[in-house]
């Protein structure tokens, strides 16, 4: 079985919360500054300022990415439990074999995208 780690929990420290204190006058003093300021504009700058951190159309990508390559799997397997593993014997092992690599490759780069 494959576990792959999700986000870690949020530890709150006196440090983070000053931190957080801080950043808050900032986005309200720039605010001010710029009324016609979007609140994605904001959430997009602070995402960018914390390294390792993905922006949402970038995790949107690999969950769509995970999703194709579990579709392929499932469709691999219907193919050789429905032939018995006889019908497409030529064909079913290169498929197979290309759907494992890809599964291969999809949970490499997930691995390493959440390293610290």
């Amino acid at each position: 079985m494959i576990i792959v780690p999700g986000p870690q929990p949020l530890t709150e420290t006196r440090h983070s919360r000053e931190l957080a204190d801080r950043i808050r006058r900032t986005v309200r003093d720039y605010q001010r500054e710029h009324p016609d300021i979007a609140d994605s504009d904001v959430r997009t700058a602070l995402l960018q300022t914390t390294p390792g951190e993905d922006l949402p159309d970038v995790t949107r990508r690999r969950r769509i990415a995970a999703a194709a390559v579990a579709a392929a799997c499932a469709v691999g397997f219907v193919v050789m439990a429905s032939t018995g593993g006889r019908g497409l014997s030529n064909v079913a092992w290169p498929v197979v074999g290309a759907i494992a690599a890809a599964l291969g490759v999809a949970i490499a780069v997930v691995r390493f995208t959440q390293r610290d």
